[in-house]
């Protein structure tokens, strides 16, 4: 494999900490608090995983000739790949799975090297790799961080995130599951707040929340316009109103209470 052939370039001597774990168990928790407060760079497989399969990059090619234009979202004016389609895909089929891993973890793996040695005058770099061991990047580390959460804060988490199936957005929809999280706050939130509150709203009533915080709330998002209308807005563009008309909601409260 070609990463093979560049890793004696690495640097013996730095200290090459690999930060994994299961979904949800809060790797992005910790690796967010090192980079703030211990400086210490972060290289992030998951983001090197988004930036190879950009359009128009090899590995853009080869995803769209495997899975077919079905893959691609077809609310991007780039015509990027469907990534939470792509995750349901390869999580549903270890055929697809095992093929996406092949073509990727290789050139996550030479980036990660290219990466530790752009900082070799960095005495500690973290790693996050949630599939550490599967992929065997133990030889990029000199030590490795697992981390574990109980098993219902990770569901909880879980929850937070975008994971809702399509059946289960519908005006029968559980009160439970969810992928947008708000709260009303009272007084101007200082910049702090906004960090705290970012991590701990979408846990709802398992994040830890201050007396300033009056309500919560939770909903799911309209899978066809949300991204669009996000995605309009922030190029400076106006949502499609022919389809904002015909879907007729952006997204379903599901649960409100207070604090």
């Amino acid at each position: 494999m070609k990463f093979m052939s560049i890793q004696p370039k690495l640097k013996n001597k730095q200290r090459r900490i690999g930060l994994t774990g299961g979904i949800a168990s809060g790797k992005s928790t910790i690796a967010d608090y090192i980079k703030k407060y211990k400086d210490i760079p972060i290289l992030d497989a998951d983001q090197y995983s988004k930036e190879l399969i950009k359009p128009k990059s090899n590995s853009y090619k080869k995803v769209l000739a495997y899975f077919g234009p079905q893959i691609v979202d077809e609310y991007s004016s780039e015509n990027a790949i469907n990534r939470a389609l792509l995750k349901k895909i390869i999580f549903e089929n270890s055929i697809h799975r095992t093929w996406i891993q092949n073509l990727l973890h290789p050139l996550i793996k030479e980036k990660m090297i290219e990466k530790c040695n752009q900082f070799e005058k960095n005495k500690i770099l973290l790693l996050v790799i949630p599939l550490l061991f599967e992929a065997k990047f133990t030889d990029l580390c000199t030590e490795i961080w697992l981390v574990k959460c109980p098993r219902e804060i990770q569901k909880k988490r879980l929850m937070s995130r975008n994971k809702i199936s399509d059946n289960d957005r519908s005006d029968r929809v559980i009160a439970t599951k969810w992928d947008a999280a708000f709260t009303l706050h009272d007084g101007v939130p200082l910049k702090k707040d906004i960090e705290r509150l970012k991590n701990e709203v979408p846990k709802q009533e398992v994040g830890r929340l201050s007396y300033k915080e009056l309500t919560l709330s939770r909903a799911n998002k309209s899978v066809r316009v949300f991204n669009h209308v996000v995605e309009s807005l922030s190029k400076g563009d106006q949502p499609n109103l022919d389809l904002l008309e015909k879907v007729g909601y952006l997204y379903r409260t599901t649960a409100v209470y207070g604090s």
